[in-house]
């Protein structure tokens, strides 16, 4: 828990090198832990490496398929790179996985009013 906490510290302080460092030592000693996948790929969005954001989200998608979040974040990248039919993919199962998660049902209103 300690480097996820200090990874999740240094990227509240747009600090992504340490974070990155602090996730990739959480990354070894729980290797399984989605959230450390998708807090790399919040640090990649940051970075403007949307290919990188994409790949540690569909790990974390992979290792944990009922977290609604994982499949949100993945649609704003989507979203922000233009490909609005894997966005809105993405957004639709994040409501099938989370029926509550009213940020699904915006993001698919902000797709079909056309903006990124």
């Amino acid at each position: 828990p300690y480097f996820f906490k200090m990874a999740n510290y240094y990227k509240a302080k747009n600090q992504f090198k340490k974070a990155t460092k602090y996730y990739q030592l959480a990354g070894k000693l729980n290797p399984a832990d989605a959230w450390i996948h998708s807090g790399l790929g919040d640090i990649h969005v940051k970075m403007g490496d949307d290919t990188r954001a994409v790949e540690q989200y569909k790990k974390a998608i992979q290792l944990e398929p009922d977290v609604a979040w994982f499949y949100f974040t993945l649609g704003r990248v989507y979203q922000k790179e233009g490909k609005i039919n894997l966005a809105r993919k993405s957004y639709e199962q994040a409501r099938r996985v989370d029926p509550s998660g009213i940020w699904a049902d915006d993001a698919l209103k902000d797709l079909s009013e056309g903006k990124k």
